[in-house]
């Protein structure tokens, strides 16, 4: 009776380690330093972006957040440097708002957007711990490119080195180009299929001279080339 005992005590002390450790095993991809805006104010804090969940730490009381990927619904720029993240909870329902603005200009600052936005919603393709499919280069995306008018037909392709827009129709043959992964500023994904493309017009050293591009995929993007488009081709 006594080794029963024993061995049924080691059984409950292991469950409890593992259930305690479990937090631990969830990996911080990145930590950006963000703004979160007030009807009244603002406070300061950092968004943390797990591969399980996001989490806000506010040095405010009560200002902190949690969110599922499955509860973000999505996330609006409202300017280069402030975005809205809609979601919901299990207080208030759908369409809840959090208006936040990046506190530096950190290059992860866009990338860890990005992971979130291939992440969020109820149906997020790779749930935490389960890896994206990858993408095999040079990969091709067939793509509307936004012209404010008659838009042209073409194909975005990935390839290691470059990003290039190729289309065939004479009167867009202007709006083809080749561009080296280093001269892309920004992605931002605006749904499942729409998104922009900043790139630098001189180089990082006129960072204010952009060019900025808008696309609508013909299908879903797949959430690793949301992923590889945020953060550069990485």
């Amino acid at each position: 009776m006594h080794r029963i005992a024993t061995w049924r005590l080691a059984a409950l002390l292991l469950f409890v380690a593992v259930v305690l450790a479990a937090p631990a095993l969830a990996e911080t991809l990145y930590q950006i330093k963000v703004e979160h805006n007030h009807r009244s104010g603002e406070c300061q804090g950092t968004l943390i972006v797990r591969d399980d969940k996001v989490v806000f730490e506010s040095k405010n009381v009560g200002c902190g957040r949690i969110w599922e990927y499955a509860n973000i619904e999505r996330i609006v720029f409202d300017s280069t440097w402030e975005f809205h993240v809609f979601f919901s909870d299990t207080v208030h329902g759908k369409g809840q708002k959090y208006v936040m603005k990046f506190s530096t200009d950190n290059p992860d600052n866009m990338a860890a957007i990005g992971y979130i936005q291939g992440r969020m919603g109820p149906r997020a393709m790779a749930p935490a711990g389960q890896p994206a499919e990858p993408v095999e280069l040079p990969y091709r995306l067939k793509v509307e490119l936004d012209l404010n008018g008659p838009n042209c037909m073409g194909t975005l392709v990935l390839r290691e080195d470059k990003i290039v827009f190729e289309t065939g129709a004479a009167k867009c043959a202007d709006r083809a180009f080749v561009k080296e992964w280093d001269s892309l500023k920004e992605y931002r994904r605006l749904d499942d299929r729409q998104f922009l493309l900043i790139f630098y017009k001189y180089g990082r050293s006129a960072p204010d001279e952009i060019t900025e591009l808008r696309f609508w995929a013909q299908g879903p993007v797949p959430q690793e080339v949301h992923r590889m488009l945020a953060e550069g081709g990485r």
